[in-house]
């Protein structure tokens, strides 16, 4: 059994031309319906046991889980430390946490970067993983504001440009500091409510397949709100996800 030091090594890697410190062992958090793209902030709230240690793990060092998506599976796997989970999760950093005073925890995941399961260990209170980053396929500049342009065009739109919350999530296309995958993953965020299709926005590592499957959310939110006469259901923050696994 791994000792409690060996999860507090950290590997440097070097992702999206910026530094990131994965811990060697990655506290791993399974969920229902639930997936972490980069630049969202998911609201959890945690309760049973094990994960408030893992809580007070993660806060005592670099503040950094991973989200994993759960598979279907049958009650008695759904319940044990086996559970199946989808191999590409999203890694979020502690960014506000609320102590509870009977030692439940709220806190604001904010997503960093999706990165593939390699390897888990299920022997301890919960679940850890070795991870390696999911490499980005950054386009060409010609392709990338082609799709810049096209993102902007179908945000715009008089349906589209009248949701508030993509009023909002649409200035991050003009941060410079954005690159282009930062701008889709931010608006997917927000866009998309299928667990299914966020996690195949989070496994695909092309930016032009992510941006082909934002397009068609955003093509399907605009033909709902000129079918129906109304402007699209606003999507409200996500509600704080309990600890099922």
């Amino acid at each position: 059994m791994a000792t409690r030091r060996q999860f507090c090594r950290y590997p440097t890697l070097r992702v999206n031309d910026a530094v990131l410190d994965l811990p060697d062992w990655l506290p791993l958090f399974p969920l229902p319906n639930c997936v972490l793209l980069p630049r969202a902030i998911l609201p959890l709230h945690v309760f049973e046991e094990r994960y408030r240690l893992m809580t007070r793990d993660v806060l005592a060092g670099d503040r950094m889980l991973a989200v994993a998506l759960l598979k279907p599976c049958t009650q008695e796997q759904y319940l044990t430390l086996q559970a199946p989970i989808h191999s590409a999760v999203g890694v979020g950093r502690v960014v506000k946490v609320e102590h509870l005073q009977d030692g439940r925890f709220n806190f604001l995941l904010q997503g960093v970067e999706r990165v593939a399961v390699e390897t888990e260990m299920t022997t301890g209170p919960y679940r850890r993983a070795r991870c390696r980053v999911i490499p980005t396929r950054d386009l060409e500049p010609g392709q990338e504001c082609r799709i810049l342009r096209e993102l902007r065009k179908q945000l715009s739109s008089p349906v589209l440009s009248a949701f508030s919350p993509l009023a909002k999530i649409s200035s991050v296309l003009d941060c410079c500091t954005f690159r282009l995958a930062d701008k889709l993953d931010a608006v997917a965020s927000v866009v998309v409510s299928s667990c299914e299709e966020k996690q195949r926005i989070l496994e695909l590592p092309c930016v032009a397949g992510r941006a082909e499957l934002l397009f068609a959310a955003l093509s399907r939110l605009e033909s709902i709100a000129r079918d129906g006469l109304n402007p699209p259901p606003t999507p409200h923050a996500p509600p704080r996800r309990d600890c099922m696994n």
